[in-house]
């Protein structure tokens, strides 16, 4: 989300007319890809409401995602998985703070005696989480880590326009229907999704865990999860032939997850579309609702009693609106204020409000969803880990000695000014992506989550 989604909104409050999108060629039986997905629902507060929804999705057949955790959750997990969960947000380029954690806690478990990350009964990612959210699953942080670190923003994105031109910008999504379009990230999805790579989620998925990913459906208007490991599982039993298609199929899924609207565009899969899950959700959340208190292998565990399982959650993010200077004379602004009521304000623009206010909502939906995830962990008896990205960040020295970005040594906020300066791209700065992969591990060190199982 982020940046692309605020310009997003941006061109919408200048009313560009949206251009006509081909999908593509029509999906026929023979070429689907036939995921299993379930719904992610919303619950609602009323009781009478949520019997109403419940008889629906059983009237039309929907398969709802705390229905297949209840199933997960009732079933014997292989030795040595976790009955924790790992929920991946979304957060575009802030994702590499995320990708950096995950690369520091592997490390920190490793040292300790430890395999990397824990087995976790469930990981989700959406958007950019999406993007990592194999790995993390397969324990191969390391991955990510490398590949976010990008020299050039075309390594991710294809942009459509000319950075700094508000008339190339309109331009582009009148012409194009979007800002730019992810067909970079998708081939370096593809160069990664190896044989190994499915043969190891399949062998996790035999052990009792499950990775999913979380994308809208804007045909049906509701947020879905795309079973992953199921996915995987239909790749390693293709014929020669069919392999190629079911790989093709789980990266348009993650690419589904992270098309902001009018930013990228949206992915077709099986004759729908879908667009990024971060309209719904920042994080997975009210499936937790469905978790049963009891772990079902709990008796399995050597006759040792287990320490609670967890609920971990990296944001992608920093949780916050900044506030900006709202005046035309900036020295009435001390550091990190608005403002008062004195001075003349500053003149405003259709595209600045609505990316400002898209940054408002962004920072609504990330909230909520953090707040629901940490109530249902309450609820359901699972201990509750949350890290995001500080105010620390802003400041975190970081040295760089890159062949193609240059030698320096500047806080993230700086370095995120010198991708401006010199590069100005239009939504990942690689300097920054590199000082927050480093600031990321530094979390993870310093939160000692690598103790805790």
């Amino acid at each position: 989300m982020g940046r692309l989604l605020a310009t997003a909104a941006g061109l919408m409050g200048i009313g560009v007319a949206g251009c006509a999108i081909d999908p593509g060629p029509e999906t026929f039986e023979r070429t689907r890809c036939n995921f299993l997905s379930y719904y992610l629902e919303v619950e609602a507060p009323d009781p009478e409401a949520r019997a109403w929804n419940k008889q629906r999705r059983m009237e039309s057949g929907e398969r709802s995602l705390a229905d297949a955790l209840r199933t997960l959750y009732s079933t014997q997990s292989g030795a040595g998985v976790s009955d924790s969960m790992l929920f991946l947000s979304g957060g575009s380029q802030d994702g590499a703070f995320g990708v950096g954690f995950l690369d520091g806690w592997s490390r920190r478990r490793t040292a300790a005696g430890r395999q990397g990350l824990p087995d976790f009964k469930v990981v989700t990612g959406i958007s950019t989480g999406a993007i990592f959210s194999t790995w993390a699953f397969i324990d191969q942080a390391d991955k990510p880590a490398i590949h976010y670190r990008i020299s050039e923003e075309g390594k991710i994105l294809h942009p459509y326009i000319r950075p700094g031109s508000d008339f190339s910008l309109i331009k582009a999504v009148a012409r194009k229907g979007a800002v730019g379009d992810l067909e970079p990230l998708r081939r370096l999805l593809i160069d990664n999704l190896t044989p190994a790579t499915f043969e190891e989620i399949v062998k996790q998925r035999t052990r009792g865990r499950a990775l999913y990913i979380g994308a809208v459906d804007i045909d049906s208007g509701k947020a879905l999860a795309f079973d992953m490991t199921r996915m995987a599982q239909d790749y390693v039993d293709a014929s020669l032939d069919r392999k190629e298609k079911y790989r093709d199929c789980y990266a348009d899924a993650i690419i589904a997850s992270s098309s902001v609207p009018m930013a990228a565009l949206p992915t077709f899969i099986d004759n729908r579309m879908y667009i990024d899950g971060g309209a719904r959700f920042g994080v997975f959340s009210d499936e937790l609702g469905a978790v049963v208190e009891e772990r079902a292998n709990e008796a399995l565990v050597d006759s040792v009693p287990p320490g609670p399982p967890f609920i971990y959650v990296l944001v992608n993010g920093d949780l916050t609106v900044r506030a900006q200077c709202g005046k035309v004379d900036k020295g009435l602004c001390r550091e990190g204020t608005s403002g008062g009521w004195q001075g003349r304000h500053a003149d405003w623009r259709i595209q600045e409000l609505a990316r400002r206010s898209a940054d408002i909502l962004i920072d609504q939906v990330y909230l909520t969803s953090v707040e629901r995830i940490r109530r249902r962990a309450s609820d359901r008896q699972f201990g509750f880990k949350i890290d995001y990205i500080h105010a620390d960040a802003e400041t975190f020295p970081f040295k760089l000695d890159h062949p193609k970005l240059g030698k320096g040594d500047h806080g993230c906020g700086e370095w995120r000014e010198i991708d401006d300066k010199v590069d100005r791209p239009v939504e990942f700065h690689p300097r920054y992506m590199h000082c927050l992969i480093a600031y990321g591990a530094s979390r993870a060190d310093k939160l000692g989550w690598a103790a805790l199982e």
